[in-house]
């Protein structure tokens, strides 16, 4: 596959600067950019949520602002957002100025939904393998069972959890 990972990218950046993210379909990773311990090793990242988006601008930005799974547990789960952010998270409005603050990392441009939902399901796969569990905001993942990806591609998306 040609499409490169991005640098980080503030998410923050996104209000002022919605062109710093591709519109193109792509996978990305939300991170807190503070190295976290995880049950298979240590995370330099803090890797919180992968997943994928046919609008990556678009996609991020509904996770700015809350209107995307995940970014909305957060928001619903005051008490498990404390354990992720730390005490400092009393009330909703305490959580968004951390969402600002938080990093994405994408993966662009991926053509095909096929490719997209590979791509995805071999980032996640990779981020189990190594690190014993999904990240934290990934409630399941699709195609767990069907097998390993392939090396070319594993190679590929571990670009992408490494520093």
């Amino acid at each position: 596959m040609k499409a490169k990972w991005s640098n980080l990218i503030r998410l923050k950046e996104l209000e002022d600067h919605p062109e710093i993210i591709s519109a193109r379909p792509g996978i990305y990773i939300i991170m807190k950019g503070k190295v976290v311990s995880r049950i298979g090793g240590v995370d330099p990242y803090g890797i919180l949520y992968v997943g994928q988006g046919i609008n990556l601008r678009d996609r991020l930005k509904k996770f700015l602002k809350s209107d995307h799974i995940a970014s909305d547990f957060l928001r619903m789960n005051l008490p498990l957002t404390r354990i992720y952010f730390g005490k400092g998270v009393k009330v909703e409005d305490d959580l968004y100025p951390l969402i600002d603050n938080l990093y994405a990392r994408i993966l662009t441009p991926i053509k095909g939904r096929g490719k997209l939902d590979e791509a995805e399901w071999a980032t996640l796969f990779a981020y189990l393998s190594r690190f014993g569990e999904l990240p934290p905001l990934n409630f399941s993942m699709r195609k767990r069972w069907e097998g390993k990806p392939k090396r070319a591609i594993l190679n590929w998306v571990n670009q992408g959890l490494n520093k």
